[in-house]
């Protein structure tokens, strides 16, 4: 999805001024979409409280956000690092009550180009598209999200009832481009594209993939409105993407949802794009996704990168509660360094979780189930030990430090159950063969080593090796052992049991 300014707008002013055009959050008269709802300027959460008192709506504020966070300088700026100084300037926010100014559009003219109006509560849809249920039910769609938003981000929604923007569902855009209803200077996007109290979507071959741009679009004019500004491009595109995945059924709406099957969001596939990308050797740590920069969003594939780091906090319990207390610094120019201070001691904690879990990224993926632990190890006793592994559970650390070049013995040994229907499937650490997960038998014991010295192109949990009933294996660095049996991540619910595994030195009077 290419959005340029898909709520990357702060970055877009800077266009603007070099190209003369007019980007600043929907301005300029003669572009200005003109319906018969109020106008409705930004207005900051009840729940924010601002750190200076507002100023007058003239005057701006400099915000210099950074690819990857780096100390202050004496002047207090901060950069991309390895990209040219851009000077982005951005709207304060400010405290405002919904204009009561209103203006029209002459109707006749919208008939005779063959565009309709869907009017709702929060959202006006402007479209060219032929009615349809699925088309004409977006302005319904899109007012339960404002409440499921203003719950995310701790908004009183009544007390902006009143919010409006107006939305430009699109087939064939040059009636829309004869009304002069496209974005200022015709700024051209690939799917979809947002300023502030606006937005533009050209329409999917997927009715899920059409709602979905409508509510990423949506939860970008709604940060920008509400929060004064979305964030660097990773937090901005992985808000949008998290809140934008939803599930539709029966008329209700569920924003921030995870399709448990690929069925249920067709086109949309962020779980696939993550794990191809993996797969070509085209890993990202999670510092890379932080140094996401603004016009880096061109193809999908960041989308994916965004999605699976917002996922990924929002759910995990130990970073839960610091990932939804984000936003309250998302106007700060060191957004990316105040986000590491909220992770903390966690910090290397997550780039080993992170591994883990774009390694075994699928549909449905279950985040508490495959939480790791980077508990303390210790080297093995020269007599060996045994360790007890969960069925249930993903990669699980032995607590037990391998010695490169050192030649170590693993044998497994138990019975416990990978599946319980039509009725309940018995294992043993060999796996069954009656189904192969990955190239291997579902519930074979698997092992893999997390190097002491983490290399960031490389991923210790994507080519674990086979165990079984018993094998050998020499590291080629120092590293914590972790073991796990085969079996998605999104079917680790219907597991019990556990199994033993027992690792002693092998030959060279190793251990």
């Amino acid at each position: 999805m290419l959005r340029l300014s898909a709520g990357n707008r702060k970055f877009l002013w800077l266009g603007a001024i070099l190209l003369g055009s007019c980007f600043l959050d929907g301005c300029g008269s003669s572009r200005e979409v003109q319906e018969d709802v109020p106008k409705h300027d930004k207005i900051t959460s009840s729940a924010k409280t601002t750190k200076e008192p507002a100023k007058p709506s003239g005057e701006r504020t400099k915000v210099h956000y950074q690819k990857d966070p780096v100390q202050n300088t004496a002047k207090k700026k901060n950069i991309f690092a390895g990209e040219p100084h851009i000077e982005v300037v951005a709207k304060k926010p400010l405290v405002r009550k919904p204009s009561t100014e209103f203006v029209k559009i002459d109707p006749v003219a919208l008939q005779k180009a063959g565009i309709r109006r869907i009017a709702g509560k929060h959202l006006t849809l402007f479209t060219d598209l032929p009615q349809s249920p699925a088309v004409d039910e977006l302005p319904a769609v899109f007012d339960q999200a404002f409440g499921q938003w203003c719950e995310y981000f701790g908004i009183n929604p009544a007390e902006h009832d009143a919010w409006h923007i107006n939305g430009f569902l699109i087939k064939n855009k040059e009636p829309f481009e004869r009304l002069r209803l496209m974005p200022l200077g015709n700024l051209p996007f690939k799917h979809g594209y947002s300023q502030s109290n606006r937005l533009w979507l050209y329409d999917q071959k997927s009715d899920y993939y059409r709602r979905h741009l409508l509510l990423h679009e949506g939860t970008h004019c709604f940060m920008d409105t509400f929060l004064g500004g979305c964030g660097p491009p990773w937090y901005m595109e992985g808000m949008a993407e998290l809140l934008g995945t939803h599930s539709w059924k029966d008329g209700k709406l569920e924003l921030n949802y995870f399709p448990a099957a690929k069925e249920e969001a067709p086109l949309w596939n962020r779980p696939k794009i993550v794990s191809n990308a993996v797969a070509a050797g085209r890993l990202r740590c999670f510092e890379q996704v932080l140094g996401y920069g603004p016009t880096d969003h061109q193809v999908n594939e960041p989308y994916g990168w965004c999605w699976t780091a917002a996922v990924l906090l929002d759910r995990h319990p130990r970073y839960h509660e610091r990932f939804r207390a984000l936003f309250k610094k998302i106007t700060d120019a060191d957004f990316n360094q105040r986000f590491k201070q909220l992770i903390g001691d966690d910090w290397e904690d997550l780039q080993a979780q992170w591994l883990a879990f774009v390694a075994d990224l699928e549909f449905g993926h279950d985040v508490g189930r495959t939480d790791i632990q980077l508990s303390p190890s210790e080297p093995l006793p020269p007599e060996g030990k045994t360790v007890r592994i969960q069925a249930d559970r993903g990669w699980q650390n032995s607590g037990i430090q391998l010695k490169a070049g050192r030649k170590y013995r693993l044998r497994g040994k138990g019975r416990y159950q990978v599946a319980d229907k039509p009725k309940i499937w018995w294992c043993e650490p060999g796996g069954v063969t009656i189904r192969y997960y990955r190239g291997r038998p579902l519930g074979i014991l698997l092992g893999a080593l997390y190097p002491n010295q983490p290399d960031k192109n490389t991923n210790p949990f994507e080519k674990p090796f086979a165990i079984g009933l018993e094998t050998t294996f020499t590291p080629r660095v120092d590293g914590m052992l972790f073991l796990k049996i085969n079996d998605s991540s999104a079917e680790l619910h219907d597991n019990a049991g556990q199994l033993h595994v027992r690792i002693e030195p092998a030959g060279n009077g190793g251990g």
